[in-house]
Order: structure tokens, then sequence, then C-alpha cells
């Protein structure tokens, strides 16, 4: 049975004095889909209504909502550090049975710095590890990098909080086999991919950008993201399932038939998911996208010891706040080099997306690739996305 829709209206308005006047104990008892009156309170009320509740005889580990969670789960990943305090203090449960239903993980994953720090002095397992359907590890550091939480992170690592590790973090919960999502070989090779980029920049988003529609039958290109931090300065952007076909290499030549691309992108780059269609931030992916199916569409490589391609013929700018108009693809560049090694047996080389000037372009077509990077070397040209830096070749 659900309590009385003026109870929700009143805690939605703060209001106590209709709470107090409205309340029965058989309200106690009802729930909707939020759960029980103490979860609605725990959310969208103040504390002085959360307390009234407890102390009208609400349970407090009673569980509800989405989640099947108690209360102070939901007052957490609202950011609701006073009730969780309160609700902490009065003697509710701390669930970690499931990572949805954990505090720590909800407030780490929201952002919400008070909340954990409060946390962080209580019984809680700051360590507490759960597998994905995907087989994945994530515990509260994890779910902090992946929304970009710097400050909380650092505070997760300064209590002793570590990234899961395979066969050392046993998971608290973890699907039974038959709730695993695919694991088809393309599944675990998308895998391997974000392992391998994950090892070298950092923690990448928990989601890829899927595109809607593949462009060819075969392959489909998402773009996975690792977010500026300690580890490595720049926004990631790299490109995931390029590799799913093999491109049309020379003979002798068949280690470099499968590849995946990686752009570097100013700390202070908009995040794709911010910037919507505004192609000032978003021309990288759209380029990105392009160049994974350009040697596929085309029957050809990337080739060696680089590729250069141009946006058109004439070259046009690659975006609306850049007059570079033409991508250089570096293979196996620093630190993504040696290349990766799948469980399927195939060799994937990462190669490093570079935006050039036309002019840039025709003085390699001029003097040929080695004079080019010497030139590149020479004007300490960053292997980064700089869309008005000086261009080396004009005259």
């Amino acid at each position: 049975m659900n309590f009385k829709a003026e109870l929700d209206s009143a805690i939605d308005d703060g209001d106590l004095g209709a709470i107090r006047r409205l309340l029965e104990p058989s309200d106690l008892e009802s729930n909707d889909y939020d759960g029980s009156l103490l979860h609605s309170a725990a959310k969208y009320g103040t504390l002085e209504i959360v307390k009234f509740l407890v102390e009208s005889g609400a349970e407090l580990d009673r569980l509800g909502g989405t989640w099947k969670a108690p209360a102070v789960t939901y007052a957490a990943n609202k950011g609701r550090s006073d009730i969780v305090r309160y609700l902490v203090e009065a003697g509710s449960m701390l669930d970690m049975s499931h990572a949805l239903n954990n505090p720590l993980m909800r407030a780490a994953a929201e952002g919400h710095l008070d909340v954990v720090e409060y946390l962080l002095t209580t019984n809680i397992d700051r360590h507490a590890t759960y597998r994905t359907p995907a087989g994945i590890l994530i515990n509260a550091l994890v779910k902090a990098e992946q929304g970009g939480h710097q400050e909380i992170a650092e505070l997760l690592k300064a209590h002793g909080c570590h990234r899961p590790v395979e066969g050392v973090d046993i998971p608290l919960w973890e699907p039974a086999p038959s709730q695993m999502v695919n694991q088809s070989p393309e599944f675990k090779r998308s895998q391997e991919i974000i392992q391998y980029m994950e090892q070298r920049f950092g923690l990448a988003d928990e989601d890829g950008i899927q595109e809607i529609i593949p462009v060819m039958e075969g392959i489909s290109v998402s773009i996975n993201i690792i977010r500026p931090n300690d580890f490595h300065p720049y926004l990631v952007l790299f490109t995931n399932g390029m590799s799913d076909l093999p491109m049309k290499v020379p003979k002798g030549q068949e280690a470099w038939q499968y590849a995946e691309l990686v752009i570097h992108l100013p700390p202070d780059w908009k995040h794709p998911r911010e910037a919507g269609s505004d192609l000032n931030w978003m021309w990288p992916i759209q380029w990105l996208r392009k160049m994974a199916y350009y040697p596929h569409q085309s029957d050809s490589w990337l080739g060696l010891p680089a590729a250069l391609v141009s946006s058109d013929d004439p070259p046009v700018p690659l975006g609306p706040n850049t007059k570079q108009t033409c991508l250089l693809m570096v293979p196996n560049f620093s630190n993504l080099n040696p290349p990766l090694q799948t469980s399927d047996g195939r060799q994937i080389n990462f190669f490093t997306v570079v935006p050039l000037y036309t002019e840039e372009r025709d003085y390699e077509l001029e003097h040929g690739m080695r004079p080019f990077f010497e030139q590149i070397a020479k004007h300490e040209i960053p292997f980064t996305v700089v869309p008005d830096r000086p261009n080396f070749a004009e005259k």
C-alpha cells in the first residue's frame, strides 16, 4: 500500500508541520516506487523530517527503491551528508551487498566529497570490490576516477584504497554466469584494448561513445575516453573496433593489418558527453571515426613509417576552430609500444593522430617523410591537438 500523496508533497516542500498532522502509523509501513516514506525523505526532505520519521518509528534498515537498499544509500547518492551522518549515528546499516547499494560507491560515483569524507570515518569497507556483468572489477576508487572526481580519488588513495587487482581482491558480489554480458571474441578483444590503454593513460570512462548505425558490415567503432589525471594530463580518445577487420596490407606486412587510433586533447577540452553537437569540441571524434573506417573502405592500410591523410581534395579545415586540414597517424608512438597482443592472436598497433596544416602536408609530399619528421622535431610540434599552433611550413 502506498503512503498518502499529501505526505510525499509535504516532503518535497520541506513542510514538517504538515507531516506531523498527516502522519499515521500505517504510513510508516507503506511503500511507493521510491521505497518507504523514510527513503523519500532521505532523498528529498530535510534533516528535521528524517529525524521526525525515525523518532516516530520508521525502520532504518528497511530496503526499498530501485536498488532495494536502505535509505542511507539514497541519501549518499544525493549528497545529503547531514542525513547520511544522522542515519548512520542512529544505527542504520551500511549495505555493501551490491555495488548499487554501497553508499560509499554511490557518493564517490556522484562526486559528493563531504559524504565520502564522513563515510571514511565509519566502519564501511573502503576496499569493497564488485564484478560487473562485463567482467570488470570495480570499487569506490574506480567509480570516482570514472566520474572524473580526482579530489575524491586522492582522498580514497590516502585512506589506502587501490584499484582492484584480479586474483587479489575478491568481489563481494559477482553476477551468475547466465547474467554475464556477451563474452564473444569481439567483446573480449574490446576489453583487452581498454585495459591496454588504461595501463598507459589511466582509467577509461565506464561507457564508450557508440555509433548508432555502423558504416559498414563486420565492424562497429566506438570511442573510449580517458579523462585528464595525475598519470596523464590530457583528455585521451581512442577507437575500439577498428581492429575487428584486418586492413589490406602488402605482402610481408601482416603484422600491421590490425590497428586502432589514439588522439590527445588539451586538459581543458570539453568532454564529448558535455559537448553535445558543438563541432568546436566534437570534430576530433568525427575524424577518429572516419579514419577508423578509411583503410577498410579504401582497401588499403595506414602504412609505414606513418600515414598522412587529407580531409578533402582540396583540403578543408578539420573543425570550425582550426585551420589544420590533414591528419598524421604515427604508429606505436611513445608508450604505445610494444603493440597489444590479444588473447585471440592478433597484434594491434596503435596510431597516434596529429592534426597538420596543408603546407605541412605539402612539405612531406615535396621532401619525403624523413625531412618532414626532422622539421616536426626541429619545431617541437606536439603530438597532441593544438588547434592554433604555429605552422612550421608557413612562408
